[in-house]
């Protein structure tokens, strides 16, 4: 079953490209965040597309992400937000 935000990014297509802001509110942190998770702990995020100097995710991509880190119902990257350890 699709939540709420799932909905909302399968709205936009499954190939259109986020930017980092609109990752930074999906996820619920800074923008600064997502470019060092991408940089230090990539696997906290979906796969990234770089287009000369710009990063972009998929929706599709992000949305397969989402669906394959979830923890007790809430996406990883909200636990992990909270401190929480990955498992």
């Amino acid at each position: 079953m699709e939540s709420p935000y799932e909905r909302d990014l399968i709205a936009h297509g499954s190939d259109e490209l986020l930017d980092a802001e609109k990752l930074a509110k999906h996820y619920g942190v800074s923008v600064s965040t997502i470019y060092q998770r991408r940089v230090y702990k990539p696997e906290l995020l979906p796969p990234s597309i770089k287009l000369g100097r710009s990063v972009r995710w998929r929706v599709g991509d992000v949305v397969e992400f989402d669906r394959r880190h979830v923890v007790e119902g809430k996406p990883k990257e909200k636990a992990m937000k909270k401190g929480e350890a990955e498992s």
